[in-house]
Formats: structure tokens, sequence, C-alpha cells
């Protein structure tokens, strides 16, 4: 399903989202807009906006999959989604959390078995389409 995206930029993107986590949980103040400032969730920032703009709709989409907010079969519709949004994507995905969970979980739901399944039924559907 990923088309723009790969499974190691996910990982990649999960590992520096639960670094800059796990270093704002570390820090003792308690300045809540402070954590945009941090060396870690600049890094983040910067992996993010380097993206493409159809790699970050995916990776919208995964997070919502990973937060179990839809299922895999919605992939299409969720990375269309994404693409309709014309705000700022990379602050939307950087204030989530536990964002690294949302990834894996995510990512870990496309590569399920039933998941295949049904991709495999949708692209079977297309080939008897007339």
């Amino acid at each position: 399903m990923l088309k723009e995206l790969t499974s190691d930029d996910v990982i990649d993107i999960a590992e520096r989202a639960e670094i800059a986590d796990t270093a704002e949980r570390n820090r003792s103040d308690s300045d809540d807009l402070s954590f945009v400032a941090t060396p870690e969730y600049r890094a983040l920032d910067q992996r993010l906006e380097a993206l493409s703009r159809p790699a970050l709709n995916e990776l919208v989409a995964l997070m919502w999959i990973g937060r179990g907010d839809f299922e895999p079969s919605d992939w299409e519709y969720l990375v269309r989604r994404a693409g309709g949004d014309q705000g700022d994507l990379v602050g939307y995905v950087v204030e989530k959390s536990p964002l690294a969970e949302y990834l894996r979980e995510g990512l870990a739901a496309l590569r399920s078995p039933k998941s295949r399944r049904v991709e495999a039924d949708e692209d079977q559907a297309e080939e008897d389409e007339p």
C-alpha cells in the first residue's frame, strides 16, 4: 500500500518521534511550547519537512490507522483525505503523541495478513472491471 514512503522511512520517523518524546519528558521546565525548540523535535520536524507532500499524506494516513480511527481497507480514502488538507501537515503530525506508537501500529496493521487479503481483493476487483 505504501507508494511514496518506505517501511524504513516510517521506522526512522517513529524512532525520531520517540527520542523527541523522551527528551521532552526528561526536561525540567514546563513551558508547553518549549518542545518545538528542542534539538530532538527540530530533527523530527526537519525529517518530516524533507518528505514530499504525497509521502506526508501517506504518513498521516498511517498515523490515523495506527491511532485506531480507521482500518487499513480505508487506505486510499485516507491518503486522498490527507492530501485535501492544505494546512500545516508537518505541524499536525509533530503534535501527535504518542506518534511513534501510532506509526508503528499503523505499519503493523498494513502488514497484517488481513490487510493484504483486502488489498488483493481490491486489485482483483479492479482487474475484473470492464
